[in-house]
């Protein structure tokens, strides 16, 4: 999975409460800082919701906004395109045709999306955190010369009280057509309705998917890795997504187990806790991790080793 910038688009954050606002400028792994509230600066009891939120700011320039869709997606898992902001000039930049487009409400050269996430005080752990999938603003990002389809995830995320600006690639279609019927052989679009209708209206397909095929081809998977066998403690990360901060990992006996980014242990000088598709790994132990509906294998004392 990719974790550079998307082609064209270039991604601020600011971190706002009520009387103020700051740009922030991420490290190079994404940390934004560390952030504390007291219990005096609650806006509701109930929800734990603290006067204090970050703005995600996306902003497409005039080669590529109409190849890069913007989209959130609800617990329910249900899609919701996201509505472009106006254009916004910077107060540095303004001229009298700048003033005049934001007066106008008329898109100036570059196509914006604008994404306010909320904090949270947990009061067991006497921190701050961010909830999924609110967290998360999605892109669509369409070469419509290749037909190749990428779905970026930008996201800030919160590690133990620290946060983090995330930008990762975590599907990558190759759309082909024939004169058949309607088929898919990405599992992703075929259990996912509303994405390949999207895809369609994107691509301009509606006037004629009723005679044509809509067959995408999943590239950003990676052809399973050999994994070295350095001892039953071993395993390979099938992928990682850094807005859940959550993967999976394959152990050299076969098993699929949860990674979860508080059981992976910092190496180096990395202050984010995340892991690489297609790493190899060594875990300390397994530990059946329950929830409402089922029960899990999820790995302990991750270690990235390559």
């Amino acid at each position: 999975m990719n974790s550079s910038n998307p082609e064209g688009v270039q991604v601020s954050v600011q971190i706002a409460n009520s009387r103020a606002s700051k740009k922030l400028t991420p490290a190079k792994d994404g940390l934004l800082g560390r952030y504390n509230v007291s219990k005096a600066n609650l806006l509701n009891d109930n929800y734990r919701q603290v006067d204090l939120a970050f703005t995600l700011n996306i902003d497409i320039n005039d080669k590529e906004k109409d190849n890069v869709f913007g989209f959130m997606i609800d617990r329910q898992g249900n899609l919701n395109k996201k509505k472009n902001e106006y254009y916004k000039p910077d107060p540095a930049l303004c001229n009298e045709e700048n003033l005049r487009k934001a007066r106008n409400r008329e898109m100036g050269d570059h196509k914006t999306y604008s994404l306010r996430i909320q904090l949270y005080l947990n009061n067991e752990a006497n921190c701050l955190y961010i909830k999924y999938p609110e967290n998360t603003l999605r892109l669509l990002k369409v070469n419509r010369e290749t037909l190749v389809i990428e779905q970026w995830e930008i996201s800030v995320t919160d590690q133990n009280g620290y946060f983090f600006l995330n930008q990762q690639c975590v599907y990558r279609w190759q759309i082909l057509c024939n004169d058949e019927s309607i088929t898919s052989r990405a599992k992703e679009l075929a259990n996912w309705p509303a994405m390949t209708r999207l895809i369609e209206k994107v691509l301009g397909l509606g006037q004629w998917m009723a005679n044509q095929t809509l067959i995408t081809e999943n590239t950003e998977r990676p052809v399973e890795p050999e994994v070295l066998d350095f001892g039953p403690d071993t395993g390979t990360t099938e992928w990682f997504n850094e807005a859940r901060g959550f993967g999976k990992i394959k152990t050299n006996q076969g098993l699929i187990v949860n990674a979860h980014w508080s059981k992976i242990i910092l190496a180096g000088n990395r202050s984010k806790r995340f892991l690489e598709t297609g790493s190899l790994v060594r875990i300390k132990g397994l530990e059946l991790h329950e929830t409402r509906s089922s029960n899990h294998l999820q790995a302990v004392g991750i270690n990235q080793v390559s």
